[in-house]
Order: C-alpha cells, then structure tokens, then sequence
C-alpha cells in the first residue's frame, strides 16, 4: 500500500516538532542543571529563605511547607561570590558538528540545529553562618517535636542562601543541611531521611542531562 504525500509529509512533521522537542531538552544548559549538581533547590519553592531556618518536608508528598517552622534567634553571616559554569557536552559536540557541516548545508538550516544554550554560567552570592553553632528561637524545639509527630515529616535546616549578583528578584536556590534535624529522644522514624532525589524532583530530562554535563 503506497503512503501519500500528505501521510509522510505529517510523518516528516512530526518527527522534526520532536527533534526539536527533545534537542531544547536535552542539548541545552540550564538552572535545573545547576540544581541538580549542586543537590540544592529552587528558592521559590520556600518563603523568605535564610540561612538557620527550619523547613517541613513531607516525605509522603515529596513537597516542602513554604513557609519556615523556626529559625535562630541570629545568626553570623558571610556572603561568598563564585562563578559556577554548566557545560552541556553533548550540545557543544552537536553544535560542533553542525559547524562542521556547514559548507554542506543552507544558513537557515544551520541556525535552525544550533543549540542556542549548550552552556550557562552563573555569578552567585553565597549566604552563610559563620557561627560554630545555631542558637534557636525559644520555642524552635518544641515546634520541630510537635511536627515530628506526623511519621511522614522530616525537618530540614537552611545551610546556604544563594543568590544571583544583580537579580532583584531575591533567593535563587537553597543548599541544606544533608541530613534533617533529629531532637534527642526523636521516635525511631525520625531518623529516617529523604532521599536526594525525593528533595529535589529533577524532571526525567534533568537526570539524563546529569551523565554529560559538566561544571566548573
């Protein structure tokens, strides 16, 4: 049975939409990368972050309370600048080999397989207690047992605040501490953390991506 023009040039469409799909997706350099590699999350997804605060994770839903359930009476902070740069390997080699390509191919052919973001850096500023020790609020303690109390809560504290260097929108991302805070004399379940992956929920393209991206 012969195949019309019109069935293959839909065949040929949709083919190409995928490609494309799929290029944008896993060719490229973005903040879900840097999140993923630096094992922090998006500072949306929390309410005025800062460095000592104590947020909620439900283990059973995989989210966080927005808002903080405590935070130290005060801190020490430090603020670090640092350059962090993600190298997408596969899009430079794609955009490489288009490159090569060139003289074979039309420019608009060639503008239109180039990966526009195969690499991103970011200039940060990095929030931190310099202090040896937390001192919490007075009822930091009794809040964080009260909570401990649902068998699906873990508790997790603020390590580091980063910020983008001249973004007026606040908080960019927020490292914790690894493992959640545990008060003496916790039930046995609250020993029990969440995973990285269950903290972070990379999409299923973030955690392909994460076998050929580099960072620097």
């Amino acid at each position: 049975m012969e195949i019309s023009k019109l069935t293959y040039s839909s065949v040929i469409i949709v083919v190409l939409t995928v490609g494309v799909f799929l290029k944008d997706r896993l060719l490229t350099a973005d903040k879900n990368d840097l999140l993923l590699n630096s094992a922090t999350i998006h500072a949306a997804r929390l309410h005025l972050p800062s460095p000592g605060k104590a947020y909620v994770y439900y283990v059973n839903v995989g989210a966080f309370e927005k808002d903080s359930l405590c935070g130290p009476e005060e801190i020490s902070e430090a603020k670090v600048a640092d350059t962090i740069t993600g190298v997408n390997s596969l899009g430079v080699g794609f955009n490489n080999a288009i490159e090569f390509s060139s003289g074979f191919l039309s420019a608009k052919i060639v503008s239109w397989l180039r990966i526009d973001q195969p690499s991103k850096s970011w200039v940060l500023d990095a929030r931190f207690n310099i202090a040896s020790e937390w001192i919490f609020e007075e009822n930091c303690w009794t809040k964080i047992e009260e909570k401990l109390e649902h068998r699906d809560a873990r508790i997790y504290i603020v390590e580091t605040v980063f910020f983008v260097q001249g973004d007026q929108l606040g908080p960019f991302m927020v490292e914790f501490k690894p493992q959640p805070l545990v008060p003496d004399g916790c039930k046995p379940n609250c020993n029990v953390s969440a995973t990285l992956d269950q903290l972070l929920s990379p999409s299923w393209s973030t955690t392909l991506k994460s076998m050929y991206m580099d960072f620097y």
